[in-house]
């Protein structure tokens, strides 16, 4: 009767086989991790800039409805809006 074995697993693979595949395997994993780190570092800057980019929006015109407060009501919401992104953006204050 035959027995069935893994070839991975067979003991007639040379060991310096084995060992190639666990490199290989192991080197593809670390660079998938590498490659993950990196793109979620650049994301995260890219995100930083644009936050920083719209801060000199938002900061002006948040100063612009401190400094004349808006009468109507989509006036006053749209100031509380401003105000509420330059909170969210952590823009510098005046």
């Amino acid at each position: 009767m035959l027995k069935w074995s893994h070839p991975l697993t067979s003991s007639k693979l040379p060991r310096d086989l084995l060992m190639a595949l666990a490199y290989g395997a192991l080197i593809a994993l670390a660079s998938a991790i590498i490659i993950g780190i990196g793109s979620y570092q650049y994301s995260n800057y890219v995100d930083r800039k644009n936050k920083q980019q719209w801060c000199v929006v938002v900061s002006v015109m948040d100063d612009a409805y401190k400094a004349n407060p808006p009468q109507s009501s989509a006036g006053k919401k749209l100031a509380e809006e401003f105000h509420r992104m330059r909170t969210d953006f952590n823009c510098p204050k005046e």
